[in-house]
């Protein structure tokens, strides 16, 4: 069941989505995030500027199957729309699952720790950070395997490798600063040696000159810019040292054990959606766009043009990956590239690879 309660007008749908709203990722601690798992048991919900509090849940771990996406429905959550949609979900046998959409006021770590969500939509990053404040999750699937991360600039003064940012003013979005200043580090630059502003979503900073180069998601604004025209440079920080996987798939660790037969039909109904949803890109944007257009001002063209930017991020050519799974490799490059960003951390504790696999071992029909 998809929740339309939760669904607000919007005009311009953000390249990137916050994934944090209680605290910055690199100040997370314990404290402030036993709060965000108490707020989410609270149904503490925010829309806008708007914040309600339900009665508090002592249910926990007992919630039906629910899963937290971290940002509205657009082409990005497809893969879990079309589950719903195309009934993968009842075809799977994970029955009337309940999709959430997240927004730039809901937090979907917390919300998994603390038993309101089955499974929820992250970031290596912000999961790793949840986990050092005192969570308990795990990553489990991915839909990006390719770092979704790329600064932009335009041709007339582009930026192709890292060190041309010395000197530059790059728009950086507050909640993309762990990744930012982890992709500096990689490399080898200083801080103080590159200006960041925040954009606040508003890509004609760049095309204006304002500033010298955009923080973007390669499905999103730098599909903006190819249909308008644009002549741009894109430098990923994929193919710059900084390699991870994205739009992770995270649950409580104890969820593995005691609701591990729920977590697997779940997950293989969105290995399903996701897909049917790379196969036809222009056929998903369409029920995106006929379901959420209207309220998310969404139009079919940017829809199927970032769907079809996904596909190479879903299954990276020249891999072994099928939809979703994680290779034991890029689950390594992924805790590598967090440990020089400076979050400590190992593959075992953030990532449980055997979920994915096992689905696609017992259900080799699925495998692509």
């Amino acid at each position: 069941m998809i929740d339309r309660a939760h669904l607000v007008p919007i005009t311009r749908v953000r390249h990137e989505r916050v994934f944090l709203a209680f605290v910055n990722e690199e100040e997370m601690n314990r404290r402030n995030f036993l709060r965000g798992i108490m707020n989410a048991a609270c149904g503490v919900v925010a829309l806008g500027t708007v914040m309600t509090v339900a009665a508090c849940s002592t249910t926990g771990g007992t919630a039906a199957p629910t899963m937290q996406l971290n940002w509205v429905y657009d082409f990005a959550a497809a893969g879990p729309v079309l589950a719903e949609v195309d009934k993968y979900f009842a075809k799977t046998g994970a029955g009337d699952v309940q999709l959430q959409p997240g927004g730039s006021n809901i937090a979907p770590d917390p919300i998994v720790a603390s038993g309101k969500a089955l499974v929820g939509v992250s970031s290596p990053e912000v999961t790793a950070a949840a986990n050092k404040g005192g969570a308990n999750l795990k990553i489990v699937a991915a839909t990006l395997q390719s770092n979704p991360y790329t600064v932009l600039s335009l041709a007339g003064d582009p930026i192709r490798r890292p060190q041309d940012l010395v000197g530059k003013t790059i728009a950086v979005e507050p909640t993309a600063m762990t990744p930012w200043r982890g992709f500096l580090a990689v490399n080898g630059i200083d801080p103080e040696s590159v200006k960041t502003v925040p954009p606040n979503y508003d890509l004609s900073l760049l095309t204006t000159g304002k500033v010298d180069g955009y923080l973007a998601f390669v499905t999103n604004d730098e599909v903006t810019l190819k249909t308008k025209g644009v002549d741009y440079v894109s430098m990923p920080f994929d193919k710059n040292g900084y390699p991870s996987v994205g739009e992770t798939i995270m649950v409580d660790e104890s969820s593995l054990t005691s609701r591990r037969d729920e977590v697997k039909k779940l997950i293989h109904a969105v290995i399903l959606g996701w897909q049917a949803a790379a196969a036809d890109p222009s056929g998903t944007a369409s029920v995106i766009v006929d379901h959420y257009g209207e309220s998310l001002g969404l139009t079919l063209d940017d829809q199927t043009a970032k769907l079809q930017a996904m596909a190479p991020l879903i299954i990276v050519p020249g891999t072994t990956n099928r939809v979703l799974q994680v290779t034991p490799d890029r689950a390594s490059a992924t805790v590598e590239s967090l440990r020089k960003a400076g979050v400590p951390v190992d593959v075992d504790g953030l990532f449980d690879l055997s979920i994915v696999d096992e689905i696609y071992a017992e259900n080799p029909e699925i495998a692509q």
